[in-house]
């Protein structure tokens, strides 16, 4: 009897199985589940909307025009042909600006001689020795002998500066102070010059005149400037 029981088990187990098998085929089988998978359907690119970004109108260039720069011109005013003196014109020692492009200062008293580096005088030399400066920041170069004239206010008598030209008088400046009168003078620069004069040497209320212009042909100065030398 102990024998019997798993063999009879064992049958009981596989007529269970046969049973399910025979009754799911009676059921008409099993059904499969499809899972549905989720379909990629493309854009078609000729149908595409591609987003542009939208930008803004070209500026119109602002044009800029130069600067000119406004050039001041010297005016110089009228001058008459004698010098009219002012009553009371500094004297030696002290700078004068003339129009604030050049000062000039009488440094000494007169000094006479009757030869000049082996020169005669009609009458005598007047020396004057000068000091230049010039106040801008530019070359000043309009110096020139006819910007000197002495007047005597009581004879009423003028005299030019002896002319550079004359190799003796020449010669006696380049020894002086190794410049000429003309010289350019730089910006902010001094400079030592001396003029000549033949005078009559009787007259002594000399007064210096100084009016410096524009050019060596010019007659009309921008400026004038009166020394006294008494």
């Amino acid at each position: 009897m102990k024998k019997l029981l798993p063999i009879l088990i064992l049958a009981f187990i596989l007529l269970f199985s046969l049973a399910c098998v025979l009754n799911r085929f009676a059921r008409g089988g099993a059904t499969a589940t499809s899972t549905s998978l989720p379909t990629y359907t493309p854009i078609n690119p000729s149908t595409s909307a591609v987003t542009q970004a939208t930008l803004p109108p070209p500026s119109t260039p602002t044009q800029t025009h130069p600067t000119l720069q406004v050039t001041t011109t010297i005016h110089p005013s009228a001058s008459p042909s004698t010098p009219t003196l002012s009553s009371t014109p500094p004297g030696i020692g002290v700078s004068v600006n003339c129009n604030n492009l050049i000062d000039i200062e009488v440094l000494s008293a007169p000094s006479y001689y009757t030869v000049l580096n082996l020169l005669k005088a009609n009458d005598k030399w007047l020396i004057l020795h000068l000091q230049l400066t010039n106040p801008t920041s530019e070359t000043y170069n309009y110096l020139h002998e006819n910007d000197f004239t002495l007047v005597s206010s009581t004879s009423g008598k003028t005299f030019q500066v002896v002319s550079t030209q004359s190799a003796d008088i020449e010669a006696y400046l380049i020894w002086a102070y190794a410049n000429y009168l003309v010289d350019h003078l730089p910006g902010g620069g001094t400079s030592p010059r001396i003029v000549a004069f033949d005078v009559d040497p009787a007259i002594k209320d000399w007064t210096l005149v100084f009016t410096p212009k524009n050019s060596m042909y010019s007659t009309t100065p921008f400026c004038k400037v009166e020394i006294s030398l008494h």
